[in-house]
C-alpha cells in the first residue's frame, strides 16, 4: 500500500488519500469513505480482486465510489484492480475463468489483466462464450484502455483485445487495438 502511495505521490496531484481496507464495517462506515466527497479519481491497485470486491461491495464505501463515478471522476486500477472494475468479473483460473461479482463500473465487459503475457486468449473468450451480452477487455502490462461509455482508447506499450461472442449473425471475433486506437465497442 505505501508504494502505491508513493507512486501517485511522484505525480505531484493537489492531495492523494490512501484508503484500504479488507473489513466491510469500516468500509460501510461513511466516515471512513468521507476523503472521496471531494475526489477526483479513484486508483485501485494490484492484488486479490474477490478481497476487493468483498471488502467494499454493497457498502458506503462502493457507494461514495460510485457516486465519484457519476460526478464525472476517474475510476481505474492496475493488474486485479483493473479486473474488479467490471461486473461480472474473472476472480481466477488458468485454462478455464472463474467468474465472480465486481464493482460494476464498466457495465457490459469483463475485464482479463497480464491478457497476452499470461496468454489468456482462451480464458476470455471461454467467459464471453457463456455470457454473449458482454464484451471482453483483454489488457496487456503497460497498458490501459479508457473507457468513456461504450467508447474505447488505447494508451500504452502493448495491446487490449476485444473479444464478442457469436451472435445477431456475426461469429465470434477478437480486434488487436495498439496505443492510439479509439473505437467504439461492438453491441
Amino acid at each position: 500500500a505505501a508504494s502505491v502511495l508513493y507512486t501517485w505521490q511522484a505525480l505531484t496531484p493537489p492531495a492523494v488519500t490512501l484508503l484500504h481496507t479488507s473489513d466491510r464495517k469500516t468500509a460501510d462506515d461513511p466516515a471512513f469513505s468521507k476523503a472521496l466527497d471531494d475526489a477526483t479519481g479513484l486508483w485501485f491497485a494490484g492484488g486479490d480482486q474477490e478481497k476487493v470486491a468483498a471488502a467494499y461491495r454493497g457498502t458506503a464505501t462502493a457507494k461514495a465510489f460510485h457516486a465519484l463515478h457519476a460526478r464525472g471522476g476517474v475510476v481505474g486500477g492496475t493488474s486485479a484492480g483493473a479486473a474488479v472494475l467490471s461486473d461480472p468479473m474473472i476472480t481466477g483460473g488458468q485454462g478455464v475463468a472463474t467468474v465472480g461479482p465486481g464493482l460494476g463500473f464498466l457495465p457490459g465487459f469483463v475485464v482479463d489483466q497480464h491478457f497476452t503475457e499470461r496468454k489468456r486468449l482462451a480464458r476470455l473468450q471461454g467467459v464471453i462464450a457463456d455470457r454473449p451480452a458482454l464484451v471482453g477487455l483483454g489488457i496487456d502490462e503497460g497498458t490501459a484502455v479508457v473507457a468513456q461509455r461504450r467508447t474505447l482508447r488505447v494508451i500504452g506499450a502493448g495491446t487490449v483485445s476485444v473479444v464478442v461472442a457469436k451472435g445477431g449473425g456475426r461469429p465470434p471475433a477478437v480486434q488487436v487495438a495498439k496505443a492510439g486506437d479509439l473505437f467504439d465497442a461492438p453491441q
